[in-house]
């Protein structure tokens, strides 16, 4: 029996060998996987990875800390002013080439309004919201000991992240729930490193995986409705793009605009979807939102720092002139000692033909000269924020 057993194991291992083989002949390896799995925090960026991004072809450098940026000390350089800014896969800016991002520019414009070198380090991180950015700064940014925290919030789906986050009831920020070293996380963090490493090194695993993926979803998308929805909400914001596809494009254009007059662009009753509509600050989703904008707040305060947020619109958003509460947000800062940057006018009053000019085609990130005008339009007034946060001494040396 024994004898039988081992002569099926060899004869399944060969099976494996010849297909890695063949595979490995007839295609090509994709790129190297370049996020880790990390307690708490989920995916983030794997440390000392230089990859490819798979859709956009730009480098991807990683540092010894795990941030998609260039390196920096864990002390910061003497006489620097050090700004860390929290968000998604805006500020991320996996597509874009090393040095063109909004925060790699306001690195190199603060020094020339303030007076001193300035570090602003990059820990956005492509796939979060508010939930997991505020889990982000718990976790990661102390260490570096920021002046400033930038939060830099999108109204596309920064809520939805959240909400879902807290309906799955993954560990909660707001009560403090960090169990970084339970059995469950470290099984998790072993787990995952083992996956990526069969993805990186063989071809069979790459070929297998995406297709039972794909497999998984649609099984628990006939049993979880909630699950269904989330992945219609991610996929909802693409931009058509004129270029490649005019028909496409006019069809999706002539389809959001016919919707827009059917529909008031600021309904005045809720909905019921798990993803409440950012209209009503009175909405779960803002209520949850509130708090985690709060706690932040205390957070970065109770290290030393300011809080600034700087949120903005999807690019489906500003075309469709939505009437989302941009106002009753600032208000809400305002009333709650949060420095704010609202940059959102300066995208309204574009064109149609130079607000597409700022965004990938066919996809809803910023291209380089959208990040040039999002730093452009944002600049100034950060510069203010930090000259009023009380970081800076008389003679404007930072406080640290």
């Amino acid at each position: 029996m024994k004898k039988g057993l081992l002569l099926s194991a060899a004869s399944l291992l060969l099976s494996l060998a010849v297909l890695e083989g063949v595979l490995r002949l007839v295609t090509d390896m994709e790129h190297i996987r370049f996020k880790c799995h990390y307690p708490i925090l989920g995916n983030q960026y794997c440390k000392n990875v230089t990859s490819v991004h798979p859709e956009s072809g730009t480098k991807i450098i990683i540092n010894s800390h795990g941030l998609l940026d260039k390196e920096y000390p864990l002390q910061r350089s003497p006489g620097a002013l050090r700004v860390a800014v929290l968000g998604d896969s805006f500020v991320a800016g996996e597509e874009i080439e090393p040095g063109s991002t909004f925060h790699e520019l306001w690195e190199k414009e603060l020094p020339k309004r303030l007076g001193v070198p300035v570090e602003v380090l990059n820990f956005g991180v492509s796939g979060i919201g508010t939930w997991k950015q505020l889990q982000t700064f718990h976790l990661r940014v102390p260490a570096f000991e920021p002046d400033v925290t930038v939060l830099m919030f999108y109204w596309g789906n920064d809520l939805a992240e959240a909400l879902i986050n807290s309906k799955k009831g993954d560990p909660n920020p707001l009560l403090d729930e960090y169990p970084v070293d339970s059995w469950f996380e470290r099984i998790q963090v072993q787990r995952k490193r083992f996956n990526q490493s069969l993805w990186n090194h063989s071809s069979l695993y790459q070929f297998l995986y995406p297709r039972m993926r794909k497999l998984k979803r649609r099984v628990k998308g006939l049993f979880d409705p909630a699950f269904r929805e989330s992945a219609d909400v991610a996929t909802a914001d693409k931009a058509p793009n004129p270029k490649t596809d005019p028909a496409q494009a006019a069809k999706g254009l002539a389809g959001s605009e016919e919707k827009s007059k059917k529909a008031p662009s600021a309904p005045k009753i809720d909905t019921p979807s798990l993803f409440d509509d950012p209209y009503f600050m009175d909405s779960e989703s803002w209520q949850l939102g509130k708090k985690l904008l709060l706690k932040l707040r205390d957070e970065v305060a109770a290290g030393g720092g300011r809080l600034v947020v700087i949120h903005f619109l999807s690019y489906q958003q500003y075309r469709e002139g939505l009437r989302l509460p941009t106002q009753e947000l600032n208000a809400f800062l305002s009333r709650n000692s949060i420095a704010f940057i609202d940059p959102n006018s300066f995208f309204r009053e574009l064109p149609r033909s130079k607000l597409d000019a700022l965004y990938i085609p066919d996809d809803i990130h910023l291209n380089a000269d959208g990040h040039a005008f999002l730093a452009r339009v944002t600049l100034d007034r950060l510069a203010a924020e930090i000259e009023n946060s009380k970081h800076l001494s008389a003679n404007g040396a930072p406080a640290h």
